[in-house]
């Protein structure tokens, strides 16, 4: 299952392509069986899904609710819940876990719970000086429920966020590959 941000295929309409060609595309690409479009938030710049939805299994993913924070998002959200709740993987339906968002800063969009880092067993969690700490303890219980085997770190995020970016915007995942996977890899790019 890949998520893809609805503006997506607004913006490849404008190029003359339909949403199945996007779909399609999307779908060759990632190996993805299934491709979900989901409304970003409003207000919110650069449209990222990942400001409010993370995976924590293939059959378990985590959306932001703002109900107590950004009433102007809370519909949307509950949208997007609503339409993952719809999602069936392996033949059950997707598990929706749901999460408070931090409050919206006044000189930046605010934070995010969901935009982590999966470190080799480590999640790294933003935390907010502007949060209720109670939300903050739940976030990263639901985690730790979520994920038992790995530790939980929490990340306090409010300057990079005054700076324009979340967590995952200031790291790189790099990869391991096997001998025989390099070896793969040159040989479908033909080098």
């Amino acid at each position: 299952v890949v998520l893809v941000a609805n503006s997506v295929v607004a913006r490849n309409s404008e190029l003359g392509l339909s949403e199945e060609h996007v779909t399609s595309t999307i779908k060759r690409i990632t190996g993805a069986e299934s491709v979900i479009y989901l409304e970003p938030l409003a207000g919110e710049h650069t449209g990222h899904l990942d400001l409010f939805a993370t995976f924590t299994s293939a059959d378990t993913v985590v959306i932001g609710d703002s109900s107590n924070t950004d009433r102007s998002n809370t519909e949307i959200l509950n949208r997007n819940a609503q339409r993952l709740s719809q999602v069936r993987v392996n033949g059950e339906p997707l598990r929706v876990v749901r999460i408070p968002q931090p409050p919206r800063a006044a000189s930046y969009f605010g934070g995010s719970y969901t935009n982590v880092v999966y470190a080799n067993g480590t999640l790294l969690v933003p935390t907010w000086s502007s949060a209720r700490k109670q939300d903050e303890k739940r976030v990263l219980e639901t985690y730790q429920r979520l994920l038992p085997d790995w530790k939980i770190v929490p990340i306090e995020s409010t300057e990079l966020g005054e700076r324009g970016g979340a967590l995952r915007c200031a790291t790189t995942n790099f990869f391991r590959l096997s001998r025989s996977s390099w070896l793969t890899l040159q040989s479908d790019s033909g080098t």
